[in-house]
């Protein structure tokens, strides 16, 4: 049943006060030319694998490509060094967004000035123990 007097209007509930404005970000201009990108460094190198310096990709004492076999289907770093494991006379790996499985330790003479490039050349002398 409805009262017969209208109750008193519903008072204000208390608010917070503002926060302060939010700062304007970024604070400092992107350039107007973008950087190229880099390829970080290798993350995981099986032992007996070390990076060629500086770094690039792989060339004789000439300055040509050396003596390698190109796989497909390997993309990642350690793939590459697995198959390089597993791949008779392999003597290192270039690997980029390709793998490749070098043959000639002349091939780890010099590089190429491409940043974006691994050289990677496997310690012939060196022994793993398996446990």
């Amino acid at each position: 049943q409805p009262t017969p007097t209208p109750t008193a209007a519903p008072s204000q509930a208390p608010t917070s006060p503002p926060t302060a404005s939010p700062t304007s970000f970024p604070t400092t201009t992107p350039s107007s030319t973008p950087s190229l990108a880099t390829t970080s460094p290798p993350t995981f190198l099986l032992p007996c694998y070390e990076e060629v310096q500086p770094r690039g990709c792989c060339r004789n004492s000439n300055g040509g490509f050396g003596l390698s076999e190109k796989l497909t289907g390997i993309e990642s770093l350690q793939g590459c060094q697995a198959a390089c494991e597993n791949f008779s006379g392999c003597v290192g790996i270039e690997f980029s967004d390709k793998c490749e499985l070098h043959l000639d330790t002349d091939d780890f003479a010099q590089t190429s000035n491409n940043s974006n490039c691994f050289c990677i050349a496997r310690d012939q002398n060196c022994s793993v123990p398996t446990f």
